[in-house]
């Protein structure tokens, strides 16, 4: 299948190539946002896949439709910037992630409890390991997201 992503980072991109090793779909990467310029790349692909920033309402689903596409994959857990109504009337199929993974969730849910913390304890300069310090997790992900150990 031929597919176009829209908003890839360069962590999602590894774990799009490593999906797809036997190269059995055409995967397109595009950094830049899904919106009515970039929709126009679209032609001639099968399937779009879009972020969690993108929004999909009725007017993009028929830019995109208009393209020859016919599936549309969000990379979220959920589908609220995605018009459900209208991707069913122009029989556009639609998928999205179930559900994020517990290990996910817990790791944003700790990080996010350390700026709080850093503030308490006056620590805001500090650097990763020092109590206090960002969590060990943050510097994972902004060094391109290899979270194996991270929990």
């Amino acid at each position: 299948m031929r597919a176009i992503i829209y908003s890839v980072h360069p962590f999602e991109r590894i774990a799009f190539d490593r999906a797809n090793s036997a190269h059995i779909h055409e995967l397109t990467y595009l950094a830049a946002p899904l919106d009515p310029i970039t929709a126009r790349l679209a032609e001639g692909y099968v399937a779009v896949v879009s972020s969690i920033s993108d929004i999909v309402d009725a007017t993009m689903l028929q830019l995109l439709a208009n393209h020859g596409f016919r599936l549309i994959a969000l990379r979220s857990a959920g589908y609220n910037n995605l018009d459900v109504t209208a991707a069913e009337r122009m029989a556009i199929r639609a998928v999205y992630v179930p559900a994020y993974t517990p290990h996910a969730v817990a790791e944003h849910a700790g990080d996010g409890d350390q700026p709080a913390h850093r503030l308490r304890e006056g620590g805001a300069d500090l650097p990763q390991g020092v109590p206090g310090g960002p969590h060990p997790a943050r510097g994972r992900t902004e060094a391109g997201f290899p979270y194996r150990g991270a929990v």
